[in-house]
């Protein structure tokens, strides 16, 4: 509503400039084209400013989208971090405890066969198994 009524004031305001109407029908005539060409001339930079306007609008929140997604791929690439983080810290702990298990068995396994050695000295016997 407020484009047509700045639309028609603008046209009233354009027949008021120009010059008395013509009695002749082909005078009305060139007399609207002058007034439709008058218009349109100036509705063309308020066309362009607009259009400047709207594209400026556009770029801002283009940069506005460049910055949020920055800041969210940082974010992401801190969480990141901190979960390999995390992960690494897990995997170190895992292998210390996989180490430790390993050097006990080993020390099991280490008396276990003492055991036996020194069980096959004792009983004198000669078999390769050493169950006697």
């Amino acid at each position: 509503m407020c484009r047509y009524t700045t639309s028609r004031n603008h046209t009233n305001h354009l027949l008021r400039q120009t010059p008395p109407p013509a009695t002749t029908t082909s005078g009305k005539v060139n007399r609207l084209n002058r007034l439709e060409q008058q218009l349109e001339a100036e509705n063309n930079p308020k066309r362009r400013q607009k259009t400047e306007e709207i594209e400026a609008k556009i770029q801002c929140l283009r940069e506005e989208e460049t910055v949020a997604l920055g800041r969210m791929e940082n974010e992401y690439r801190e969480q990141l971090n901190a979960l390999q983080r995390d992960a690494d810290g897990k995997e170190v702990k895992l292998m210390e405890t996989w180490s430790n298990k390993q050097m006990k068995l080993s020390k099991l396994v280490e008396q276990i066969n003492g055991g036996l050695i020194h069980q096959h000295m004792i009983s004198g016997t000669n078999h390769h198994h050493g169950l006697s």
